[in-house]
């Protein structure tokens, strides 16, 4: 796979990728009407097997620039990125993403117009008022353990305020390593605290518990600088004030 991708054989590299086998193994047994894809990686093995289906590919990010501040990413893969961006996007027949300046790249790129979708939480009834005694100002994150979003950095903030002020994170365990060193982390201090993450049908519920939801992606790269996410709106159901990272896509809102 790296011998394709410096030699820049293009097609052969989204064959060769993980997941093209199973892909193309599971979908020669199915029958379907339209396919929906997500992202760019498969759409090499959707053309080559599955051309005559209508495809549907849905854009959570511009993945081009997906991890633009890595040089070998940059050296590897933005070139098959960029590729796969330019031959086969426009050959979907629909393209959808999560947000306007993401959908406003890929115009710009690659010349489609992808439909915007947030991902909003369905709408929930407020739950039962919390009784606040003001003694206490809790703050909550959920996501995932992932280094580039810099957990550790909210949780050393929170860290050098007084017991007045707690933070609970609730995280999937996506990096078991950097999920171990936050939880190391939180022990030492009087105030963070790392759980187990929440199932979707409780998470809302569970975060309405708290008062201010600090919705924090570094904007370390083009991605993270325009990101989404749904913890945001996760926010808003949970009727949270809302602590925000400088998010354009954010900020708009």
């Amino acid at each position: 796979t790296v011998f394709a991708m410096l030699l820049h054989l293009h097609a052969l590299t989204g064959l060769l990728l993980p997941g093209g086998y199973q892909l193309r193994r599971k979908l020669g047994k199915t029958e379907f009407d339209v396919l929906v894809v997500r992202d760019l990686q498969p759409l090499v093995v959707v053309k080559k097997y599955f051309a005559k289906k209508p495809v549907w590919v849905d854009l959570p990010e511009f993945t081009p620039r997906q991890n633009e501040s890595s040089k070998l990413w940059r050296i590897l893969f933005a070139p098959f990125y960029r590729w796969a961006g330019k031959r086969l996007l426009p050959l979907a027949k629909k393209s959808t993403t999560v947000g306007n300046n993401i959908s406003l790249e890929f115009h710009r790129s690659f010349g489609i117009e992808p439909i915007v979708i947030r991902n909003a939480a369905n709408y929930h009834k407020p739950f039962k008022q919390k009784e606040s005694s003001y003694d206490v100002v809790r703050f909550v994150h959920s996501g995932a353990a992932i280094r580039s979003r810099n957990l550790m950095q909210i949780m050393k903030g929170i860290s050098l305020l007084d017991e007045d002020f707690q933070l609970d994170l609730y995280l999937v365990k996506t990096d078991q390593s950097y999920f171990g060193e936050l939880s190391d982390f939180a022990l030492t201090t009087n105030n963070c605290r790392v759980h187990e993450p929440v199932s979707q049908n409780n998470l809302i519920e569970t975060l309405s518990e708290y008062d201010v939801s600090i919705v924090f992606i570094p904007p370390s790269n083009f991605n993270q600088t325009n990101s989404l996410p749904n913890k945001l709106f996760d926010a808003i159901q949970a009727r949270l004030a809302i602590l925000a990272s400088p998010s354009n896509e954010i900020a708009a809102i």
